[in-house]
Formats: structure tokens, sequence, C-alpha cells
């Protein structure tokens, strides 16, 4: 098993905040985007793999253009 932790920012230079305080660009939080550079690696990480998952909204359009 790798060890290898995906510790990346994932801002997408496309900041806009929607009413859920969650950035439509890269999805994350206003919390986690505030304190992307304190957290630890692990931390990083673990936002990384929630962001990778495809959202409902994205599963629904795919359905509906098959």
């Amino acid at each position: 098993m790798s060890d290898y932790l995906d510790t990346t920012s994932p801002c997408r230079g496309c900041c806009k905040v929607n009413e859920h305080d969650t950035c439509i660009g890269c999805h994350r939080t206003l919390a986690e985007i505030a304190t992307w550079s304190t957290l630890t690696s692990q931390q990083k990480h673990r936002i990384n793999q929630r962001l990778i998952k495809p959202k409902p909204t994205q599963i629904a359009t795919k359905i509906g253009q098959s």
C-alpha cells in the first residue's frame, strides 16, 4: 500500500461561495479554505479524498444524459 498523501490544494482559481458557504470552484467549505495552510497532511488528504467522490448532482446529470 502506498504511503502517498495527496496534500495539493484543490483550488481551481474560480472562487465563488454559494449559500452553503462552499466554494463552487473547489467545493471546500470556507472553514477548510481558511485553515488549509495549518491542516496536517492527513487532514488535507481526507478533504481531497472527499472532493473526488462524485456529487449527487453530478451523478444525476450523467444519468440524465445517457
